[in-house]
């Protein structure tokens, strides 16, 4: 279960940073990632409830105050991702 969260938390802060890029207007494209290598990596087995719970609840209100600061201009950007639009 620890890393099915940290999978989530890793892939939430990637999509982040991918909107906060597109929504300034940067049209740099934006790589994919290796979700697969993140996992050993992470360690999350080796973490407490309470952390990854904690963990969460930053990375939710993080993304939704970016998303609350995008206008409506912003929130019509498009960028490239992973090769996509």
């Amino acid at each position: 279960m620890a890393q099915v969260l940290q999978h989530l938390f890793d892939t939430e802060r990637i999509f982040q940073y991918r909107a906060l890029c597109i929504s300034r207007g940067d049209k740099t494209p934006l790589p994919g990632f290796d979700q697969d290598s993140y996992v050993p990596a992470s360690f999350a087995t080796e973490r407490k409830g309470e952390d990854l719970l904690e963990e969460y609840k930053a990375i939710r209100a993080s993304g939704i105050c970016l998303f609350k600061s995008f206008s409506n201009t912003m929130l019509k950007e498009k960028g490239v991702s992973s090769g996509g639009s």
